[in-house]
């Protein structure tokens, strides 16, 4: 169980009962939203565009990388912020003025919703 998460630039640490884990990114990491047993990791869209989504277990595995939206491709669909719901949904707001529903467990977009 994940007990604490940290960021410093590219750099995530995370800290359970008995071990502590850092991850190096290659770039900036903006925001991080920290589950029981996993992070969801959102870097800066400079370097990786639309798939700057990453979500990394209690071990420092990557679990998968948020696929690309549809539409834009590239930097103009990147994302520039992420949020749970009240209902404990992911979402992900796009620089195209979209909000996508992003699937905890597998980084696929279940849903795009028009927020501009």
């Amino acid at each position: 169980m994940i007990e604490d998460v940290k960021k410093t630039e590219g750099l995530l640490s995370f800290f359970s009962h008995n071990s502590r884990k850092i991850i190096q990114f290659g770039t900036k990491i903006w925001e991080i939203l920290k589950f029981d047993s996993s992070v969801v990791v959102m870097t800066a869209p400079d370097e990786e565009g639309a798939r700057n989504v990453h979500c990394i277990d209690e071990n420092g595995n990557k679990i998968w990388t948020v696929e690309e939206p549809e539409g834009v491709k590239g930097q103009a669909n990147a994302f520039m912020n992420i949020w749970l719901t009240e209902n404990k949904e992911l979402w992900g707001g796009a620089w195209s003025g979209l909000a996508h529903q992003i699937d905890l467990e597998t980084g696929k977009i279940l849903s795009t919703k028009f927020t501009k």
